[in-house]
């Protein structure tokens, strides 16, 4: 059907995070220097400590965006956020970690030998913390985020990890 087409043609089906966002939104917050001067810890900054803004920021491309998000993402690690935190609650772990691995290509591609090593550490620290929060809580307690942040650390990492307990 012609109307079909049209109406599913204007839809770009990315099922590896689908998520309803505002893509202006987080273009402003990727693209503005307000978190690299200072540790935000209030609701507005909830999309920042996601990391959701590195799918617009690969959308963007260049190589100006590229060292932008490696900047964002080397200033967020640097600040050493409180491990008690909202940043470090399971779901917020897990959104980070997903967008981390999804937009790997895209900021660390480039990225000085250093810094892929610098990153990679990021992303561990990440899985291991998920792992360990997961298996704090029952299965029925668990959203797909953390699930899914689970499965691709356990793909990554080739299952060297103890698996969810699932007598909880």
């Amino acid at each position: 059907c012609k109307y079909q087409k049209n109406l599913l043609g204007k839809y770009d089906f990315n099922f590896q995070n689908i998520l309803f966002i505002d893509n202006e939104y987080l273009k402003k917050i990727f693209l503005s220097d307000k978190f690299l001067t200072k540790k935000y810890l209030d609701e507005k900054s909830f999309t920042y400590h996601s990391f959701d803004w590195l799918n617009t920021a690969k959308n963007l491309g260049g190589v100006e965006n590229v060292a932008r998000s490696k900047k964002h993402i080397f200033n967020w690690h640097n600040k050493k956020y409180n491990k008690r935190s909202f940043v470090w609650n399971s779901s917020f772990i897990s959104k980070r970690f997903i967008n981390l691995i999804y937009n790997y290509d895209f900021y660390a591609i480039s990225a000085a030998n250093l810094d892929k090593i610098l990153l990679d550490k990021i992303i561990l620290e990440h899985f291991l913390i998920i792992n360990l929060e997961i298996n704090q809580k029952k299965v029925t307690e668990l959203k797909i985020e953390e699930y899914k942040s689970l499965l691709l650390g356990f793909l990554i990492y080739n299952n060297s990890f103890r698996i969810i307990n699932y007598t909880n």
